[in-house]
């Protein structure tokens, strides 16, 4: 992963984690937050691409969030 892509990832990963505290205080209702959450993370996910080291620090990173904001078990973490 270039020192380009890094940042921008992480720029990306910092504006989602702002849209996620965000949407979990609009949206408690697990159906209502999780289409809120993917319209953020899934264009950021698709930008790292399907595999390697930004994929992985992607999925890391989205993991860590939800686990942190309580819509996700640690034990689920898949990376």
């Amino acid at each position: 992963m270039t020192p380009e892509t890094l940042t921008l990832l992480g720029g990306s990963l910092k504006a989602l984690e702002r849209h996620a505290v965000e949407a979990a205080l609009q949206h408690p209702d697990a159906a209502e937050f999780w289409p809120a959450f993917a319209c953020y993370a899934d264009p950021i996910i698709e930008l790292a691409g399907n595999d390697g080291d930004a994929h992985e620090y992607v999925c890391a990173r989205i993991d860590e969030l939800l686990i942190a904001l309580g819509k996700m078990d640690p034990a689920e973490r898949q990376t």
